[in-house]
């Protein structure tokens, strides 16, 4: 078995042996196992996104209860709160205290509600629905509201 000369990291012709030989033609299997580890970390990429749709989500709904059509957006077709809730919201604070995916397209929320001022309120059960992509706000019940009060689609479609 005769080998061929190639040249080294340091410029030197170096004999290619069997072993090196060897070596390189396995290279492939390296590439395929680091192929197959990137394409199980695109996984996770993927599921990032939507629990990132969902924070923002939920912490800014308070700033856009400010401007009625941004606020309408947050929220799913059919689900739309009652505008004279949106001074409500407005008022307070949310951020996700957990979160769970009951499916592809829709999530269970546990939202911290807070006052202005910090203090924590209590938390509500909220739910969230992927509308063309874009994570919604299906239910978003305030502290001492009723589900009914808040429900009912004001969107005027």
């Amino acid at each position: 078995m005769g080998g061929g000369a190639f040249f080294g990291a340091n410029g030197f012709a170096m004999k290619q042996s069997s072993r090196t030989r060897g070596f390189a033609g396995q290279n492939w299997l390296v590439w395929a196992l680091l192929a197959l580890w990137a394409a199980g970390c695109d996984q996770g990429a993927k599921e990032a996104p939507s629990r990132r749709g969902i924070d923002v989500l939920v912490t800014g709904v308070a700033d856009a209860a400010g401007r009625k059509t941004e606020f309408f957006r947050y929220f799913a077709k059919g689900a739309i709160p009652d505008d004279r809730l949106r001074e409500r919201y407005r008022r307070l604070m949310f951020s996700v205290a957990a979160l769970e995916f009951t499916g592809e397209n829709e999530a269970v929320v546990q939202v911290a509600v807070e006052d202005l001022n910090g203090q924590r309120l209590e938390e509500q059960t909220w739910t969230a629905v992927k509308e063309k992509e874009e994570w919604k706000l299906k239910t978003a019940p305030l502290p001492g509201a009723s589900a009914a009060a808040e429900g009912g689609d004001k969107s005027g479609d």
